[in-house]
């Protein structure tokens, strides 16, 4: 029998620590390369063909998307009779897969559109990626619906993370195919509500499990 208290907690140890591992990964992009530029630059440049920071952090990112599976593992283990999470753990492990694939064999080619097959099938991953992310928001969002009231204000970030997206992602587009020197910043702030989402279910859900153990520890007193 699965110790729910216990696979919750591991989820939120799981989701901050992705969340954390991505902002660590994407600032010290700055400091590995000082030419490198959070507001004109894209979080894929860090691992471009050709980037000099690519050795460095690519290991960081890939590490990042396999604590996101582990945190969609560890949630929908919790709650398995919850459907829903299946569904959610399934976008999430796509969404990890593509992320991967993104940082190994299929890097950005740095400096413009993509030429190479590796450099366009970066460009498919990413669009996998961006589709589970706001899907999955959605899933997520009727999931924690039917977790209990406890999990509602994770049921109303979740939908507001995937409108978030929804409305931030043509402007990354927009500013991408314009070269704008604020295409990084735009990206970003597409990026930005999912790994919220991470820090925010992945919280709840450490607490969760803290309080259902404490709860238990009580009864058996």
């Amino acid at each position: 029998m699965t110790d729910q208290s216990k696979t919750l907690r591991w989820a939120g140890y799981f989701a901050i620590a992705a969340a954390a591992i991505y902002v660590g990964a994407t600032a010290s992009g700055s400091l590995l390369d000082p030419s490198y530029s959070q507001l004109r630059q894209h979080v894929s440049d860090l691992t471009a063909t050709g980037a000099s920071t690519d050795a460095d952090l690519a290991p960081p990112f890939i590490l990042y998307n396999l604590l996101v599976f582990a945190f969609a593992m560890n949630l929908y283990t919790a709650f398995r009779p919850i459907r829903l999470l299946r569904i959610g753990l399934g976008l999430l492990t796509a969404n990890a897969i593509a992320g991967v694939m993104m940082v190994t064999w299929f890097t950005e080619d740095l400096g413009g559109a993509p030429t190479t097959p590796a450099g366009i099938g970066h460009v498919v991953f990413a669009s996998v990626s961006s589709i589970t992310i706001v899907v999955g928001s959605f899933v997520y969002g009727f999931a924690f619906r039917r977790m209990g009231r406890p999990w509602r204000t994770m049921s109303l970030l979740s939908f507001g993370v995937g409108i978030l997206f929804i409305l931030a992602a043509p402007f990354a587009v927009m500013t991408t195919a314009a070269n704008s020197d604020l295409a990084g910043l735009a990206e970003r702030a597409a990026i930005a509500p999912f790994i919220v989402w991470l820090l925010g279910a992945g919280g709840f859900a450490l607490f969760r499990g803290h309080e259902a153990s404490r709860l238990r520890r009580r009864v058996h007193a």
